[in-house]
């Protein structure tokens, strides 16, 4: 459980420095084709820290295990 905390902390972590990053071009470009973009990175973003997060735990209970 703590193997995944720290999975959790880490992916929030890049999250969060990847929105920022993000968030520069929003600025910049606000129209719907860059929001329908900006969504869908976010949406990929999201199901890599999700497959992380998983890996992670999987990993820590098979130590456990």
């Amino acid at each position: 459980m703590f193997g995944c905390f720290i999975c959790s902390s880490v992916c929030l972590t890049l999250a969060a420095v990847f929105i920022l990053k993000f968030m520069q071009y929003f600025i910049l470009f606000v129209s719907l084709k860059f929001l329908l973009l900006f969504e869908r990175h976010i949406l990929e973003a999201y199901q890599v820290c999700n497959s992380i997060v998983a890996y992670c735990c999987k990993i820590k209970n098979t130590c456990i295990g």
